[in-house]
């Protein structure tokens, strides 16, 4: 197997010897992967991100990136030394820098030739189409163009390892959906690696491969985006991950759930007369106007290119959808796709 990247070893964080922020996390990424941190507020996932870029240092143990320990008992390595690439929250941006000029300091650094820097800065300026704007301050441009500038300073170098803290923050619907497209396109056109913080499932989804989802500093579920989407281990791993809604359930025998939408057959692993949870997605659940009427609609809304509707159903409330109008009082049919997923009730 192949030495991952990014290896994190029981590394606990806590200031002032406080309540820990972060709580013997361990995570490997490996290299050209696209990994999401996602979780709550508060949860530590930018002061994970901040550790492995080298600004703050561990309480106790280790970091190491392609194999080399760069934080860890009696060692730290600066993060100028650590080929990392990094757009902070708050971008920050030199305010008395224009557009070029951060491009030049940060090439400043490496061993290029005049003539690859300049050929390097050419490529960041075109791929996030920074040209015409490359003569102006950042107080001179638009939330969009900052954001680029802040990500263009940041995969000049060619890093080995680009990190990215809640990049799409505070942009409008059109902005967030242009910006997802080009940290895609630079991601592989850079040809680097990808940690990514939000608490926003649409980013993790669309931006990784990998999830990793941190509660009160702890991993509580990792792995590819579909199985952490499809599979939760807990009700809060599910709804960190969207919309979804509850149903309890007995397994019956290995395979079928018994709850109150049916006997289901189920994916689960779970043995014969546990209880369990069953998670399901709006997308899961057909809800249709035609046939025997068994569910009695609360609310319903359109979310473009169906309708998402609220259904109770012998006391038990579901999301499902619906491809034409389920106004509120209206008696329907429900579909659950199977086989479902079910995590013991305790999770």
């Amino acid at each position: 197997m192949t030495q991952p990247l990014v290896e994190l070893d029981q590394v606990t964080f806590e200031y002032r010897r406080s309540q820990p922020v972060l709580r013997r996390l361990s995570l490997d990424v490996q290299a050209g992967a696209s990994v999401a941190l996602l979780g709550p507020s508060g949860s530590g996932k930018t002061t994970l991100l901040h550790l492995v870029a080298g600004f703050l240092e561990p309480t106790s143990g280790s970091i190491r990136l392609a194999g080399e320990v760069v934080s860890g008992p009696g060692r730290h390595v600066p993060p100028r030394r650590r080929g990392i690439g990094m757009v902070f929250q708050g971008l920050a941006l030199w305010p008395h820098l224009r557009v070029e000029e951060h491009l030049d300091f940060v090439l400043g650094g490496t061993p290029l030739t005049r003539e690859e820097r300049s050929r390097r800065k050419g490529w960041v300026l075109d791929m996030l189409e920074l040209g015409s704007l490359s003569r102006r301050l950042p107080g001179e441009l638009s939330g969009g163009e900052m954001q680029r500038l802040a990500l263009g300073r940041a995969i000049a170098p060619r890093p080995r390892l680009l990190l990215l803290d809640e990049p799409l923050v505070a942009l409008d619907e059109r902005l967030r959906r242009k910006m997802l497209d080009l940290i895609a396109r630079v991601y592989t056109e850079a040809g680097t690696t990808l940690i990514l913080v939000t608490h926003d499932a649409r980013d993790a989804l669309a931006l990784a491969s990998q999830v990793a989802v941190i509660v009160k500093g702890e991993i509580r579920q990792a792995g590819p985006c579909e199985e952490i989407y499809r599979r939760p281990a807990s009700r809060e791993v599910a709804e960190l991950c969207g919309a979804v809604s509850f149903v309890s359930g007995e397994v019956v025998e290995r395979g079928r759930v018994r709850t109150a939408l049916g006997i289901l057959s189920s994916a689960s692993p779970a043995e014969a007369g546990s209880r369990v949870i069953v998670p399901l997605r709006p997308e899961d659940v057909a809800v249709s106007l035609d046939g025997s009427a068994t569910g009695l609609v609360r609310r319903s809304h359109f979310a473009g290119g169906a309708w998402e509707v609220d259904v109770e159903l012998d006391g038990v409330a579901v999301k499902g959808r619906s491809a034409a109008a389920a106004p509120p009082g209206s008696k329907v049919r429900i579909a659950v796709r199977e086989p479902v997923w079910a995590f013991e009730s305790g999770s």
